[in-house]
């Protein structure tokens, strides 16, 4: 059973939460460039930060997602996401919606090396604050029992109260591929700064920390995936200690 009329419902929602909703967000998720037909993907993808310092504590993003794959090249993502700034007062509240989509060129296997290219939107519900544009490439790669992806992205902020330059971040995971069920990782996550300071690290931000992942079937109905993790704080103006999640459940159609 094929839902031909997905695509353009998930558009229509998309615009218009995106017409009614109003930085660089903190998602500490690594993409897979793989693109799969027809499948329909729900997902939480969440982050708590804690840190001696107050000022670096008790920041929290939980990222709601809605995935569908078009055909075997295009996926398209919207996304809504609830956070809490890092500081002593802060409030958890709808920080942003996002419309996002990747194209995967090549079919998995087809090249050396899988790779796609990822953009999105951000409209964020503040008035105050700038909207954003995050682009960059998805590549993986098979290394024996292993598999090796990583994110590259440039984030700009636009529209009136958008302001400096583009801002470089990155994210990357290496798996080993020990069971479907349960599969080790280390992950690693940062933001260099802006194009024209990252060379300063008091400008950026880097996290790295275990991770497991697995993989539960349910039958024809979809199947469950899961990562749990631990990420250390590597500068000053990263938390000390990150705990991320993510839950994601997948049916084909």
């Amino acid at each position: 059973m094929k839902f031909s009329l997905l695509p353009a419902a998930l558009a229509l929602a998309a615009t218009a939460i995106l017409a009614a909703a109003s930085g660089v967000r903190a998602e500490f998720k690594v993409r897979s460039p793989v693109v799969e037909k027809d499948e329909l993907s729900l997902e939480q993808v969440g982050s708590a930060g804690y840190s001696r310092s107050d000022r670096r504590s008790n920041e929290l993003s939980v990222v709601h997602e809605l995935e569908y794959g078009v055909n075997d090249h295009l996926l398209i993502e919207l996304e809504g996401e609830w956070a809490r700034e890092a500081g002593p007062g802060s409030d958890r509240r709808f920080k942003a919606t996002t419309l996002g989509g990747m194209i995967a060129p090549f079919a998995q296997g087809e090249l050396w090396l899988d790779g796609a290219f990822w953009i999105e939107y951000g409209r964020v519900n503040a008035t105050t604050d700038p909207d954003t544009v995050k682009f960059g490439p998805v590549l993986q790669k098979s290394l024996g029992p292993t598999t090796v992806t990583g994110n590259f992205y440039m984030e700009k902020q636009v529209g009136i109260h958008s302001s400096g330059y583009p801002v470089a971040t990155y994210g990357a995971q290496w798996r080993y591929d020990w069971l479907k069920e349960l599969a080790p990782a280390i992950e690693v996550f940062g933001q260099l700064g802006d194009v024209n300071g990252m060379n300063n690290p008091r400008n950026q931000q880097h996290r790295v920390g275990p991770v497991l992942t697995g993989t539960l079937g349910v039958g024809r109905a979809g199947e469950f995936k899961y990562e749990l993790g631990y990420l250390a704080g590597l500068t000053n103006l990263t938390a000390d200690h990150t705990v991320k999640w993510k839950a994601e459940y997948e049916i084909a159609f």
